[in-house]
């Protein structure tokens, strides 16, 4: 078996599918010289050249899914792809946790709550007053 290399290279987004479907046919290529081969697997004897015969099945098997393989994560990476282009597109409400402008660190994004701590005081004071009948106090505002 020959070794194997990863490499990256690039190819224009148009061009992809040609290049799926290019790397696709040699890998069906290769799978139909295999099988040309597999026909005499049915007359296999305990025999050197059967052995021969069976390991290069095996070697042309396992070229076929390292194309297949290259194949899978090109469209794997197209649909990634795809997928965070559409995640884009659709606009995200903005978060009310995250920091404003100008602000900044974790700090920013934690909210003050004594005001409204102030406030559920002041209404819980007025409303008692409320209760009591006390009418100077009844704005509760």
């Amino acid at each position: 078996m020959s070794q194997r290399v990863n490499i990256q290279y690039s190819v224009k987004i148009d061009d992809l599918e040609e290049e799926v479907q290019r790397l696709s046919s040699k890998a069906y290529s290769v799978l139909e010289a295999s099988l040309g081969n597999s026909k005499h697997l049915k007359k296999i004897g305990m025999t050197v050249d059967s052995h021969c015969q069976v390991d290069d099945i095996r070697l042309a098997l396992s070229e076929v899914d390292a194309i297949l393989a290259d194949v899978n994560m090109i469209i794997g990476s197209f649909l990634t792809y795809k997928s965070q282009q559409m995640m884009q597109s659709v606009q995200r409400p903005p978060n009310p946790m995250a920091p404003g402008e100008g602000e900044a660190g974790p700090s920013a994004a934690i909210p003050d709550y004594s005001e409204l701590q102030e406030k559920l005081a002041s209404f819980k004071s007025k409303l008692e007053n409320v209760d009591t009948g006390d009418a100077s106090d009844a704005d509760i505002r």
